[in-house]
């Protein structure tokens, strides 16, 4: 077995044929547990976020995006064909966020993996993240690509942790489009020694294939929340899955808690404290699209249309309430 790198663990993904066919901030230093935290609903930008260095095996894709592809080896395990055989179903809950996103007087488009969480079309992946200076990122839109569909579906930030590194987009009307989710509920056990599988997609300009790869746990932390240590890294706010295809968990971003450096890491989020996350996020989200819906009618009542950059910074909604056993961070003024 091998350990973990200081620069990040090494992943390992196998390709398959191809049909063709969130304050949720960095932690702080304390050396006590965290505590229960809400999600905070609307359009805070993430503060404090930074990516770990990922290294790849040999021959590897480079990702574009932390959560876009990783990487595509040739090594063979004995579980490929069971992998292989969930690829499809697991892919169809995997889409792509087209996000044009705003930094003073530029506008920038990108494109990020994004996972569906929840029926009425909920999509967790990434947040916005910093500029070096700090300077603020706004969101000007946000569309969601079912690969396959020619139909972009615009979406609104509904949620964000940015302690974890998550956020969550909610679809604004999902009529006539099928939605395929992960379901958090039916999770499997997970102890170290365990091998588990995630299914991404590379790029529009390869047809956003899916494909699946596999990290090892190799430990478990406690502090400053209970989370599994991969040998292998994979893209961060993507599920992991057991052998059997059971929910094991959400990649997540975590910052040590030290007197001394804080070293940031990428872990597993088990599937229990990932659940609540969900959750909240699904929450969250369904009040933010009720709030933007409402401000649209009123704008239509009066016959006002919000100028683009009056569009791209709406009104902070207030607070999540906080659910019990909540493991995220703290959002809102003054917290």
């Amino acid at each position: 077995m091998e350990p973990p790198s200081p620069t990040g663990p090494r992943v390992e993904a196998r390709p398959v044929p191809h049909s063709g066919g969130g304050r949720l901030t960095s932690g702080g230093p304390t050396a006590e547990k965290e505590g229960p935290t809400p999600i905070t609903a609307g359009w805070r930008r993430l503060q404090d976020q930074e990516y770990p260095r990922m290294r790849f095996a040999p021959l590897a894709l480079a990702a574009a995006l932390l959560a876009g592809p990783l990487a595509c080896p040739t090594s063979v395990h004995a579980d490929d064909p069971a992998y292989a055989q969930q690829l499809d179903t697991k892919a169809a809950s995997v889409v792509v966020l087209k996000l044009v996103t705003k930094i003073g007087e530029f506008e920038n488009a990108s494109e990020r993996m994004g996972t569906l969480v929840d029926p009425s079309g909920v999509v967790m992946t990434t947040g916005l993240g910093n500029t070096r200076g700090g300077a603020k990122v706004a969101l000007v839109s946000a569309r969601v690509v079912f690969p396959g569909d020619e139909k972009e579906y615009d979406a609104i930030l509904g949620a964000f942790d940015s302690r974890l590194g998550l956020a969550f987009f909610r679809i604004k009307d999902t009529t006539g489009r099928a939605i395929a989710p992960v379901n958090p509920a039916d999770a499997g056990e997970v102890k170290v020694g365990d091998e588990l599988f995630g299914v991404s997609r590379l790029e529009d300009g390869f047809d956003y294939a899916p494909y699946y790869g596999t990290v090892k746990i190799v430990g478990q932390v406690k502090k400053p929340r209970d989370m599994w240590l991969p040998s292998g890294a994979w893209a961060l706010a993507s599920p992991l899955f057991t052998g059997a295809g059971k929910f094991a968990g959400v990649m997540i971003q975590q910052q040590g808690v030290s007197d001394g450096p804080r070293w940031t890491k990428s872990f597993l989020l088990p599937a229990a404290a990932a659940q609540v996350v969900i959750a909240q996020g699904v929450k969250a989200s369904a009040k933010a699209l009720e709030e933007t819906q409402a401000k649209e009618k009123e704008d239509a009542a009066s016959g006002t249309t919000p100028k683009k950059d009056e569009a791209a910074k709406p009104a902070t909604p207030e607070p999540a309430p906080m659910d019990d056993g909540a493991p995220g961070g703290t959002d809102g003024e003054g917290k």
